[in-house]
């Protein structure tokens, strides 16, 4: 977890990308091992937005519903194959 104290609600950037890399780093991978993301998403348009701007600078994602703010490869409907390890991280 990580805090800029930017703001109560108004989520910064800079701070998403750095608490992902780290919680990346700590888990002693990569990110091209990483097949797939359940993102956190707090349903508002600002909060959305900066999550997703975070998720593409350090991942792909997918299954969100398309919002022309945010163009990205995402499979939203149906299933595309992956081949995926299990692997917990825990």
């Amino acid at each position: 977890m990580t805090s800029d104290a930017h703001h109560f609600v108004a989520p910064n950037l800079d701070t998403i990308e750095v608490c992902i890399l780290k919680a990346i780093q700590e888990a002693g991978i990569t990110p091209d091992i990483i097949d797939s993301v359940n993102a956190h998403a707090t349903s508002t348009r600002s909060g959305d937005k900066v999550e997703f701007d975070a998720l593409k600078t350090v991942l792909p994602t997918i299954n969100y519903c398309h919002d022309p703010s945010m163009d990205l490869d995402c499979v939203s409907e149906g299933a595309r194959p992956l081949a995926q390890e299990d692997v917990c991280l825990l």
